[in-house]
């Protein structure tokens, strides 16, 4: 017979959390290998002795982990952690704990531990634990960017106001008396720091006609964010750039970091993460963006072999050789021969 489900709450239920989880759900599988006894020691220093107790900064940790794993904000994750039973039981949080304030999170992440090396030495001892494992080890690695759009509209872009400095004039005007004539007259000089005729203000939609660079215009929203795009084809926004270093194979990353938006960002960033290592590796694949003369220089003197393409352009007649090389000192070589052939000059 048909049924229909009469909607009741009763004020008492047994409820199991540990239940409530299936046996195959990521976040038990996670839970069985993360541990976070270091945390507390490592962020223990940031808070005083006396004031209110504060949140366990393992519960903070964990709910920082399903953050990442979800795809949630702050805000979003203290509201799915309130009615979540299986995040509630990842985090040790039973139905009658406290979730933390997303404020909480913020000024945690943004102030109170920024100035700590925490993130860094749990990232390295990630990494130890994947070596110990044998999911991974330093040997083959691979380096890439990829753009972070930033919290800011292109509207928020305002032109960058003149600045005025204090310039001193090798050749003053005649001087009124010798005293002044020993010492040279000081001269405000104006630099612009975006063009004389730029009229756009912030949120203003009419800017037809008006060209926006870094070196002209700012965001109100977001000082640090930079007009940045990958191709020609693709729209410039206010971004910053996130950069990896990772194992190829496993996929493991072994170092991070942000920064600024330009061209020269992504080989700055991969050398910086290379300096971080303890071993380095003994090659480094790489996409076009890496293919710089002075970078590849840097990479060799480190003592790692750089792996980037070579490009679009073909090494060679499809004629001379009946099968195509992958082997770089080859291809370079037969590249070599057929513009000699042609009667052209060698690579600089």
């Amino acid at each position: 017979m048909l049924s229909k489900q009469v909607p009741h709450t009763d004020m008492f239920q047994m409820v199991t959390m540990e239940d409530l989880v299936p046996d195959n759900h990521l976040l038990r599988k996670l839970k069985k290998v993360l541990n976070l006894q270091s945390v507390v020691d490592k962020v223990s220093d940031r808070y005083s002795k006396l004031g209110r107790s504060s949140y366990d900064p393992e519960v903070v940790v964990k709910i920082w982990v399903i953050q990442y794993l979800y795809g949630f904000s702050e805000r979003q994750v203290c509201d799915e952690i309130t009615m979540h039973a299986g995040f509630r039981w990842f985090c040790g949080l039973s139905f009658n704990d406290p979730v933390p304030d997303q404020s909480t999170l913020v000024k945690l992440r943004n102030s109170k531990w920024a100035e700590t090396e925490f993130w860094q030495e749990f990232l390295d001892e990630t990494v130890r634990a994947c070596e110990a494992a044998d999911i991974c080890k330093p040997d083959r690695m691979g380096v890439d960017g990829t753009q972070i759009t930033a919290n800011a509209a292109t509207v928020s872009l305002e032109e960058i106001p003149p600045v005025l400095t204090l310039n001193e004039d090798p050749s003053p005007a005649v001087p009124a008396t010798e005293e002044s004539a020993a010492q040279p007259a000081p001269q405000l000089t104006t630099l612009s720091g975006g063009k004389p005729k730029g009229k756009h203000k912030s949120g203003d939609p009419e800017w037809h006609g008006e060209k926006f660079s870094n070196a002209t215009h700012r965001s109100t929203t977001d000082p640090e964010a930079r007009l940045y795009r990958k191709s020609s084809n693709s729209e410039a926004k206010p971004r910053y750039l996130g950069h990896y270093l990772a194992h190829m194979q496993s996929g493991v990353i072994y170092g991070a970091m942000a920064t600024q938006a330009s061209g020269t960002a992504e080989r700055e960033a991969a050398c910086s993460l290379l300096d971080r290592l303890p071993k380095k590796p003994d090659c480094l694949a790489m996409d076009l963006g890496y293919r710089d003369g002075g970078f590849l220089a840097d990479i060799l003197e480190r003592g790692v072999q750089p792996l980037v393409p070579l490009g679009d352009e073909p090494l060679e007649p499809i004629k001379l050789y009946k099968r195509r090389t992958y082997n770089i000192t080859r291809a370079l070589q037969r590249r070599a021969e057929s513009r000699a052939s042609k009667g052209q000059k060698k690579d600089p």
